[in-house]
């Protein structure tokens, strides 16, 4: 189990536990999809030329390498956006 919830559970109590729980239930399945659709659009960003006749064209011929190197792009932007929360988070005060 999640540290997060844990956390939430003692801090909500008896009474609120099932709103709370829902509510982090919610937020973290909208967090989720959110990052999904914000990397879909960060890695078409990143294709030259987007578009999705040449996208199946090249699904269908075998030859991926602007998708390949499309997402090698995105998760360098992720890795790059996740070490800065890193550091953001690392220099919090107690």
């Amino acid at each position: 189990m999640p540290t997060i919830n844990v956390t939430v559970q003692t801090i909500a109590g008896r009474d609120r536990l099932g709103v709370v729980m829902a509510l982090n239930a919610l937020a973290r399945s909208t967090g989720g999809a959110a990052g999904a659709a914000l990397f879909g659009a960060v890695v078409f960003a990143f294709i030259p030329g987007v578009d999705r006749s040449m996208l199946t064209e090249a699904a269908q011929h075998g030859d991926a390498g602007p998708i390949v190197q499309a997402f090698h792009r995105a998760f360098l932007a992720a890795s790059l956006v996740a070490a800065a929360a890193a550091l953001v988070a690392s220099r919090m005060p107690s």
